[in-house]
């Protein structure tokens, strides 16, 4: 969850959120929803409420932390959870979860989401649109670079020089092995890469181990691609090393770095990457790539929820 204070130029992230949210996200009833189980209309719809008030619920804690008045912040960005993304056939569709009409209620402040449909209106797959706020923050005239974001997907962005910029995945990112380690550890997620590292590798089983898969798939898109000499990575396989070094030696002479590195939190991308579209519907400027999602022409991206203006509310 991000917000935009009007003094600043850069997004505030709600930290202290997480804990929140992930209550709500891990509910069973949520998880159903997401792998195409059936549910009741209500049932939708509860869930659709109780999250947005998890969201304002989250804002409103950053506030009183931070010590911001809700009249500071421009907006809120909000992308909401995916609980089904079928972007071909005849009726294209897309729905994520988590009521805007209560975010904006609760913090009485503008707030900004469904940011997938206008693109998919278009012709456009409705993703993904990380690659321009890659290309805004991390692009160079000459320096051929790919943003890597390992989530639960891993999805590559090519900012080469003189072409246009286009984003796909690349095979399954942190998923496999988050499956994995629930199963045999009942973590959400192997730690620094801590457990996968305590282990002897047996050669003959090296081509199937989990990570092993997850970053092969990546080496061999990025290899044709063409390859580059910059390869950032962020999200959360950006923080497990053994990744990181499977990356780096698959990848002979190309720097495999954090965006850290380059001044962009690996952590934060994504959040701040809808931020910045929030900030580009809000200035009437176009947030999608029609080279990356396929959309017949660049549009604005979202609608917005807003609140009464301080000065005529009575």
């Amino acid at each position: 969850m991000w917000y935009w204070q009007r003094s600043m130029s850069t997004p505030w992230r709600s930290r202290p959120a997480t804990a929140i949210l992930f209550r709500c996200l891990s509910n069973s009833k949520s998880w159903r929803m997401c792998q195409g189980q059936a549910v009741t209309l209500s049932r939708f719809g509860q869930l659709d409420t109780r999250l947005g008030i998890l969201f304002a619920e989250a804002v409103l804690s950053l506030l009183q932390q931070t010590g911001v008045a809700p009249h500071e912040v421009t907006a809120i960005a909000c992308h909401g959870q995916t609980v089904w993304h079928e972007p071909d056939g005849a009726a294209p569709c897309t729905l994520q979860i988590g009521d805007n009409n209560r975010i904006a209620a609760m913090t009485g402040i503008t707030t900004v989401g469904d940011f997938r449909r206008r693109d998919m209106a278009l012709g456009g797959q409705g993703a993904p649109l990380v690659p321009a706020f890659h290309h805004a923050l991390l692009a160079h005239p000459q320096e051929r670079r790919m943003v890597l974001n390992i989530g639960g997907i891993a999805n590559l962005s090519l900012l080469l020089p003189g072409q246009p910029i286009r984003g796909f995945n690349t095979g399954p990112g942190n998923m496999l092995l988050d499956a994995w380690t629930w199963r045999h550890r009942k973590a959400p997620y192997d730690q620094d890469g801590r457990w996968a590292r305590s282990g002897l590798v047996h050669q003959g089983l090296l081509q199937h181990l989990l990570a092993e898969l997850t970053v092969r798939t990546i080496a061999q898109q990025v290899l044709l691609c063409g390859g580059c000499e910059h390869l950032l990575v962020c999200g959360g396989g950006a923080r497990n090393p053994l990744v990181m070094n499977r990356l780096s030696a698959l990848l002979p002479g190309i720097e495999v770095s954090h965006t850290d590195k380059f001044g962009v939190s690996g952590d934060d991308m994504e959040a701040l990457a809808f931020a910045w579209l929030a900030f580009r519907t809000l200035s009437g400027l176009p947030g999608n790539l029609p080279s990356v999602t396929g959309a017949r022409e660049e549009t604005l991206l979202g609608a917005i929820y807003p609140v009464m203006p301080v000065a005529v509310k009575l």
